[in-house]
């Protein structure tokens, strides 16, 4: 190993006087002679104190694209996404085009392009759609709380008996056997943790497993008001782990009906929800504990220790972060705040509530008719992205009926609720909040987005009006006034593209058509498609006529039309009768 160091510091000595362009190359053989990579070479010249000596450049990070080439090229996708919200011109063509109509100096990556379009806020996503809602903290009490279950790995509920420790080696699930024994008398711990101050509830049941119906169950508990629990309200966020949360997207109606956002961490990161996981070792450490010296005979016993000890921990324990107990700190929560958990049996009715789904009308309200209220409108201007023509996703909101909930999907999966307020009429029909003719009237204020949007199409077509540009689009005018030749790369890279040799072929033989004989027809049906033609009925004479035409008691039906012509010329003047060959339907190559 020293014989190692001692080369290293050799080959630092070198390098610092070492000729331009000939470290690369010392830096090789050193690396073959040390047997590692090239990677440690330079490791190990580091902890030896050399230096590259390379400085990083002054420019770094800077664009050489500028404010006005970045905007062009966003309004050149945006002339061309349709209506439906496809993309048609890809990020690359544009800048294709931009370059061959000496709009960029220099070439730019795809990635790039995006880049500088996102800072500047024309990206095409947020021409679209509103920036995604991200939440790094809790606001006040009832804003965010977590909930979790566990299986009391310490204990089970045996029949009869009571509460008993149960042994690691029993509680094994690789011992079936074993595990069968006790899996209906386990017991399950469900805690729900407000995040702002800590406060958490917390409620046993006796159960083989996590299912929807406990689930349920607990949360319309946790929810409620009990004498003893100051700690209650429906939060507006509530965070699980991805388990959980694959379960609960069966409660889904429920989770609208109350207007709880749920979110959950991907696996393996269970510090999102980390607060839930200290409380969860709280419970084992200074309650389930205690159960050594006390013997437990039943649930209902369980839960009421349960219940005194989390009233007691909740009002004495210090709270590390705020520094105050938990429950001094939730009762700050204000009137708007707390939001009461409706009626039990409401919210169970709630589970198999679907949202439904509403058309947007030219001045921005829904029809919707809450059961118990009838139809009503609703405004839904204040609700971000929607427009004329649109459809929304609306639910009551259990809270204050006749009230409504528009629901907005966002990117992580979860809902987001926008209260809507039941229009009020006056006696005449008319909405009070509408503007009155002649004394004002009310506009929606631009906001980036639209702002943004605008500015697209001014530099597009000289103007904002959508009227005006679809007027001039039908009229055959094209964006930029056609100053950008949309071609004009395909066109001067037409003489450098790849000639190619043109290929030998083979002549395709075909056979000769085949000739088609006329079908023949009886007398019958000769008779009837000469009356046919007529539009006459034949007379005796004409019939016999027409007989003696036949060769073997057929007639070709090619013959029909001259047979025709000789009964109009009248078959009396005729010296001869109507030339008759003998055919046979027959293939002629």
């Amino acid at each position: 190993m020293s014989n190692a160091r001692a080369y290293i510091a050799e080959l630092k000595t070198k390098l610092e006087t070492a000729p331009h362009g000939t470290a690369g190359k010392l830096i090789e053989a050193a690396a073959e002679w040390l047997c590692i990579s090239r990677q440690s070479v330079y490791r190990a010249l580091s902890e030896a104190g050399w230096a590259s000596g390379r400085k990083l450049r002054a420019d770094a990070g800077d664009s050489k694209v500028t404010e006005e080439q970045v905007q062009l090229l966003a309004g050149l996708l945006r002339q061309t996404k349709r209506q439906t919200g496809k993309q048609l011109l890809p990020t690359s063509q544009a800048i294709n085009i931009a370059l061959s109509n000496g709009e960029l100096d220099t070439r730019i990556s795809t990635g790039t392009a995006l880049r500088l379009m996102r800072q500047q806020g024309v990206h095409p996503e947020q021409m679209d759609r509103a920036t995604p809602h991200s939440n790094i903290r809790s606001l006040h009490p009832n804003h965010v709380w977590q909930v979790d279950s566990s299986v009391c790995v310490l204990y089970r509920m045996r029949k009869n008996k009571g509460l008993a420790v149960m042994d690691a080696e029993e509680f094994r699930i690789t011992k079936p056997l074993n595990f069968a024994k006790v899996e209906n008398e386990r017991v399950l711990r469900y805690i729900a943790v407000d995040h702002a101050t800590g406060a958490f509830k917390l409620k046993y049941f006796l159960t083989p497993g996590e299912n929807i119906k406990v689930f349920l169950e607990f949360m319309i508990w946790a929810f409620s008001k009990q004498a003893n629990l100051l700690m209650h309200g429906v939060p507006l966020i509530l965070q699980m782990d991805q388990a959980s949360n694959q379960m609960s997207k069966q409660l889904d109606p429920f989770w609208a009906g109350l207007g709880i956002r749920v979110l959950a961490h991907m696996p393996g990161n269970a510090r999102a929800t980390g607060l839930v996981e200290v409380h969860q070792n709280i419970v084992e450490t200074h309650f389930e504990a205690l159960f050594a010296y006390e013997a437990i005979t039943d649930m209902h016993q369980l839960q009421a220790r349960a219940e005194q000890w989390q009233v007691h921990y909740n009002a004495t324990a210090i709270h590390s972060r705020h520094k105050h107990t938990r429950y001094s700190v939730w009762q700050t929560i204000r009137a708007e705040e707390l939001r009461l958990c409706p009626d039990a049996e409401l919210c169970r009715t709630l589970v198999h509530t679907q949202p439904e789904s509403r058309l947007v009308n030219g001045d921005l309200y829904v029809s919707f008719a809450p059961k118990g209220f009838g139809q009503t409108w609703y405004n839904v201007a204040h609700v971000p992205n929607v427009r004329n023509g649109d459809r929304v996703q609306c639910i009551v909101n259990p809270y204050s009926a006749p009230n409504i909930f528009v629901l907005q999907k966002l990117d992580d999966g979860s809902n987001k609720h926008f209260e809507c307020r039941a229009e009020v009429t006056n006696d005449l029909g008319f909405n009070v909040e509408d503007a009155v003719i002649g004394e004002s009237f009310n506009a929606p204020a631009d906001g980036l987005f639209d702002t943004n949007r605008k500015a697209l199409d001014q530099g597009a077509w000289g103007e904002t009006e959508k009227r005006e540009i679809a007027k001039r689009r039908k009229q055959g005018e094209v964006a930029f006034g056609g100053a950008i030749q949309a071609f004009k790369h395909i066109e001067d890279a037409a003489p450098h593209l790849p000639s190619h040799m043109e290929r030998r072929g083979v002549e395709l033989e075909l056979n000769k058509a085949a000739a088609i004989v006329a079908m023949p027809l009886t007398i019958t049906e000769a008779l009837s498609a000469i009356r046919a033609e007529l539009e006459r009925n034949i007379t005796l004479p004409e019939a016999d006529w027409i007989r003696a035409q036949a060769v073997d008691s057929m007639i070709q039906s090619d013959r029909i039309p001259d047979l025709v012509q000789a009964i109009l010329a009248g078959i009396e003047a005729a010296a001869e009768p109507v030339p008759a060959v003998r055919k046979h339907l027959r293939l002629v190559a």
